[in-house]
């Protein structure tokens, strides 16, 4: 035994020498979970590698089962935690004192995932290396008192399902080093004074995602805002709106953004809106002031009104129209308006069929596709293989494709393409634009 031990140890500090630390990171990284803590268990030398580079980027996770349960007062809990330099925690527990303890047991954190209630809210403040935030909530809370409680340091904030009463927006936000902000909330004022508000109050703001529902018209004048010609915002995203209750003027405000580049406009079809409302008006007259956009998402009843208008400078689309269109027409249309697009999504109100067969000859230069296989051909769908340059291919189905038609499509491209499937939904349609 005592040989082998010496084997072992012999073996292991020659392996130290050999290889610098950053290969033996790489390679640990490649393990799952398992394999870490078995390296980890080997020698102090992996173990040290392990703790101070491979946890990092792990979330830790804090719950209870039930309210006033601490199931993390074990001797050497926190301590361990502490040595593996775990820098994010998701509270899931209903217990206030759970925020506090993170605070207390890692005030390191720089990233926080929080359903939060009123009672949890002001501990926040105590977070003063936070750079990221994420919350949920469906308590009521007024949004003066609520930026007062957060971390000024914050780069990164993500707010839903708030329900704030109150009747106006405050006269600043403390926090001005914020880069992205997604907040998914109800607001009394108009969406372009939200919207405005934000891009005028947060000078380094990037990314900005905003739920815009709104009854009411907008009774100011666009013009008469503050313009907006030294924000850097390059990715805005306009979530359940209703364009016909927006100005026309709204995306000459936008215009005026030089570094705008990524843009989402999910909009809001039942069976109560008006289906001739001026929708792909606006849209074509908003998208011709956008010469620079390289991304774009637009869901909505019609689109055939407005594809023409796109810039030729996208080269990222999705189109999720909400009823029939010609496809054939459409496809035809943006491939005159976009000859340089590298990725597609297209989720048709029916299925493509048989003019998926039409897609390598519209759009050669394709990199990435997503769309549905539903009542499409065999040989149409095989016909995607002759896209030289496609490197990914995702279905929108649930039901996955039959493994003899991946086998058919692989062997055609020689596995050059990656064959996948996802679900649906805003938050994967967006995350996909970017």
């Amino acid at each position: 035994i005592s040989k082998n031990s010496y084997i072992l140890d012999l073996f292991q500090n020659m392996c130290s020498l050999c290889l610098p630390h950053e290969v033996w990171t790489f390679v640990f990284r490649l393990l799952p979970l398992s394999d870490r803590l078995r390296v980890r268990a080997s020698c102090k030398y992996f173990r040290h590698l392990v703790d101070n580079a491979l946890w990092r980027d792990w979330t830790l996770e804090l719950r209870t089962r039930s309210v006033g349960d601490d199931e993390y007062d074990e001797e050497g809990f926190w301590s361990m935690v502490r040595c593996w330099r775990v820098t994010s925690a998701r509270v899931t527990s209903p217990n206030s004192l759970r925020l506090t303890r993170v605070v207390k047991e890692l005030p390191g954190v720089t990233t926080l995932v929080k359903n939060i209630g009123v009672m949890t809210i002001q501990d926040l403040k105590h977070f003063t290396s936070l750079k990221r935030l994420d919350l949920t909530s469906s308590s009521d809370l007024c949004l003066k008192d609520f930026t007062l409680f957060l971390p000024q340091c914050l780069t990164h904030l993500r707010v839903c399902q708030f329900s704030y009463n109150t009747p106006e927006l405050p006269l600043e936000l403390p926090f001005t080093k914020l880069k992205s902000l997604v907040f998914h909330s109800a607001f009394d004022s108009h969406p372009v004074t939200v919207l405005h508000f934000f891009l005028s109050s947060l000078p380094q703001l990037q990314h900005l995602s905003l739920r815009i529902y709104t009854d009411n018209f907008f009774e100011g004048n666009v013009s008469d805002l503050t313009p907006l010609h030294n924000c850097p915002l390059s990715s805005l995203e306009l979530l359940d709106c209703y364009t016909n209750k927006l100005p026309l003027e709204l995306m000459k405000m936008l215009s005026t953004l030089p570094f705008l580049r990524s843009l989402a406009i999910v909009c809001l079809c039942t069976g109560d809106v008006d289906v001739d409302d001026d929708t792909s008006h606006k849209l074509s007259t908003w998208l011709r002031d956008l010469p620079a956009l390289t991304s774009l998402l637009v869901t909505c009843l019609d689109i055939g009104g407005f594809v023409r208008s796109i810039p030729c400078s996208v080269t990222r689309l999705i189109l999720v129209p909400l009823e029939v269109n010609p496809w054939t027409e459409i496809m035809s249309a943006l491939s005159t308006q976009l000859p340089n697009l590298h990725h597609l999504h297209l989720q048709p109100h029916d299925a493509l069929g048989s003019d998926t067969a039409l897609i390598p000859r519209f759009f050669p230069k394709l990199k990435t596709l997503r769309l549905s296989h539903k009542k499409v051909p065999e040989d149409a769908f095989l016909s995607l293989a002759s896209l030289k340059e496609l490197e990914v291919l995702e279905t929108l189905d649930e039901e996955p494709l039959p493994a003899a038609l991946i086998s058919k499509l692989r062997e055609l491209t020689k596995n050059r393409v990656q064959i996948c499937s996802s679900s649906e939904n805003v938050a994967v349609l967006t995350c996909w634009c970017k």
